[in-house]
């Protein structure tokens, strides 16, 4: 009662002390909306994010100033993605390493076309999950916003950041980066010299030199067998080379002469599983006559060779 009587005898002041508290949580409130929409006007005027925005993909099409890039390197993946949004292709494409173009993308018109036109024909949004060393899994999914549609289909594409004379730079579409080995072995009858190795996502690719010594032509694989062709790592595991995509035309090796191979392996990208040495182990000595030999599995001279890595 007596809460009852205080209200009546007071209710006036009551009321106007609420509705000041209520009339100062709007001014704050409106006072905070402004100093906001300020700091979003002056960040879309110099085109530039700060660092906490793109890790919840907001404004997609701002892009990064060079400087928040080179002081977080993780940053170049979302300044690739920016550019790619916002139809850069130039810009996108001068990110890329030398030897992702090489391998992937030699021209800008082909990075244009089989890289631009397959995934961003329209706005795409994006997450980014760290993988391994250097490399970032990308997922790129629809901007149901943008293209009021909604679609469930997804990317997945592996990006790994490299240092290029002092820049940074990107390898993107699976492509991890290479590897200078330059290593080789002779016998009396070849010479291998293996150069390098381009590692992807799911498989290594050696790029290697290989010298017929002999006055024969030489077979390097007879490709009767899947499992002879490999390379060799701790503990005697083996990844085999992917032999079904070689041509025998490229394996033959006339007298004397010397070829360039790049062949690919099945092996995983995983820094943790070194390869200690690459094997031929099925080599064709005399070609000519193997050809002759209505059982080709009966044929006896071959050689093996083994190039430490």
């Amino acid at each position: 009662m007596n809460i009852l009587s205080y209200y009546h005898q007071n209710r006036k002041k009551i009321w106007t002390v609420i509705m000041a508290i209520i009339i100062l949580i709007i001014a704050i409130q409106a006072i905070n909306g402004i100093v906001e929409n300020k700091k979003n006007k002056k960040d879309i005027s110099n085109n530039t994010i700060n660092a906490n925005q793109y890790k919840n993909n907001l404004n997609i099409n701002i892009l990064l100033s060079e400087e928040d890039v080179q002081k977080q390197e993780e940053l170049i993946i979302d300044q690739f993605l920016r550019y790619c949004n916002a139809n850069k292709i130039e810009e996108a494409y001068d990110l890329l390493t030398k030897t992702c173009k090489e391998q992937l993308f030699p021209t800008i018109d082909i990075f244009k076309v089989n890289y631009m036109n397959q995934y961003f024909l329209e706005t795409k949004l994006y997450k980014k999950q760290y993988y391994l060393e250097n490399t970032y899994l990308i997922t790129l999914y629809q901007d149901a916003l943008s293209t009021g549609s909604i679609s469930t289909g997804t990317i997945q594409d592996y990006f790994t950041i490299e240092k290029e004379n002092n820049d940074i730079k990107l390898n993107i579409c699976n492509y991890i980066g290479d590897k200078g080995i330059n290593r080789n072995k002779t016998e009396d009858f070849l010479t291998v010299k293996v150069i390098k190795k381009h590692v992807y996502k799911d498989y290594e690719q050696y790029e290697m030199q290989v010298t017929n010594l002999t006055y024969n032509t030489i077979l390097l694989d007879s490709q009767e067998d899947t499992k002879t062709m490999y390379l060799e790592g701790k503990n005697n595991v083996k990844y085999y080379s992917l032999s079904h995509e070689i041509l025998k035309e490229n394996l033959i090796i006339k007298p004397k002469a010397t070829v360039s191979l790049f062949i690919k392996y099945n092996k995983e990208y995983n820094s943790n599983q070194t390869v200690k040495q690459l094997v031929f182990s099925d080599i064709i000595l005399d070609y000519e006559q193997y050809q002759q030999s209505t059982k080709k599995n009966d044929y006896q001279d071959r050689k093996t060779i083994t190039i430490t890595l």
